[in-house]
């Protein structure tokens, strides 16, 4: 992302937001250039917990990559004490 600030995007930011917090899927379309991606980054690094995925070829490699990403993020997250298990019930 470039930093510089986006124009013109208030009411889809806020779409997004509002998707975001209510833990919606949300798939962005749009012609390329139109600043889709620079868009979502800037919400999902505004929101803690926020996930963003860009798009992939296939639907196996889009599974691969949620699977990496929320398994990196759990492994992370301080276990309960005196639990041999984290958050989601694994090792």
């Amino acid at each position: 992302m470039s930093g510089l600030p986006l124009v013109g995007l208030l009411k889809e930011r806020r779409r997004i937001e509002e998707a975001v917090r209510r833990r919606e899927s949300l798939l962005v379309l749009g012609p390329a250039g139109s600043g889709k991606t620079a868009l979502v980054q800037s919400v999902t690094a505004s929101i803690d917990g926020a996930l963003h995925l860009q798009h992939r070829p296939t639907l196996h490699e889009m599974l691969a990559t949620l699977a990496t990403v929320l398994d990196s993020r759990v492994s992370t997250e301080p276990r309960p004490s005196g639990s041999p298990h984290g958050p989601a019930g694994r090792p």
